[in-house]
């Protein structure tokens, strides 16, 4: 009895052992996904793709590495062009390449955003702002976002590819953020009195360009009229003029301008 206890014992312990050395040997990478591999303490040159991928049990160790874009987002306080200090927030999308993927595990320990992505972001955020003073940052903010995105890049060199950059909230100081908007306000009303004065400019051109036209209309028609005493053209006139009574009179004018009345 004790016998055939043993033999059970034994038997489902190697079961167990079976099974799991079994489970261990395989690796189930997600799409977007990629593994990279350390075995016995050495980082293997070849990753691990999406599917189910063998791995040498208890000597493997699989980490797995996103491909998909990440959202982060921080906080910053750096110095403008005239030496405000701004509280900025911002918000970044980035994603790793495959191909960075086993040099990121090399040289970075730890994770990669915290590590070597924020670091480089805050760099070029500080560098950029440091050239503009804080009244262009408060108005500019795109043109901003664009040059700390492409400095980023170039200071990450690889490591990751940032996609958007964006700044959610800056906030100087009480006293300055009041001249900050207070500038912006008079920015504005200059912009806006401009627009207006431009379209009252164009509304008095085109008042004059359709005077002109009316001019030139009854200049060349007086014109055509008075080369000829024809009686078609005083036919003509009689139409234009014509209220629905019979008139009893028609008025043209001659090559001097000067009226000449025709009775029916």
């Amino acid at each position: 009895m004790q016998n055939n206890t043993k033999k059970i014992i034994t038997i489902s312990a190697i079961a167990l052992v079976s099974i799991t050395t079994l489970l261990s040997s395989f690796k189930m990478i997600k799409t977007s996904e990629v593994g990279s591999v350390v075995r016995l303490g050495t980082l293997q040159d070849e990753l691990m793709h999406t599917g189910l991928n063998f791995k040498i049990p208890f000597i493997d160790k699989v980490s797995v590495h996103s491909l998909k874009q990440q959202l982060h987002t921080a906080a910053i306080t750096p110095s403008t062009k005239d030496f405000q200090e701004v509280y900025i927030e911002y918000q970044i999308t980035h994603s790793i390449p495959e191909s960075s993927v086993l040099n990121n595990v090399k040289t970075i320990t730890g994770d990669v955003f915290e590590v070597s992505i924020k670091k480089h972001i805050n760099g070029a955020m500080r560098n950029v702002i440091s050239h503009y003073d804080a009244t262009f940052l408060a108005q500019n903010r795109k043109i901003v976002e664009s040059e700390i995105l492409k400095e980023a890049n170039v200071e990450l060199n690889g490591v990751a590819i940032i996609q958007e950059v964006i700044i959610m909230k800056h906030k100087f100081n009480a006293a300055f953020q009041t001249q900050v908007n207070k500038k912006m306000q008079m920015t504005q009303q200059a912009e806006t009195a401009k627009i207006q004065k431009e379209k009252a400019q164009y509304e008095a051109d085109s008042v004059v360009i359709k005077a002109q036209g009316n001019a030139d209309a009854i200049r060349i028609t007086s014109e055509a009229l008075a080369r000829s005493a024809d009686p078609r053209f005083i036919e003509y006139t009689k139409i234009k003029q014509w209220n629905g009574i019979s008139p009893t009179s028609v008025t043209i004018l001659d090559s001097n301008a000067k009226f000449v009345s025709v009775v029916k």
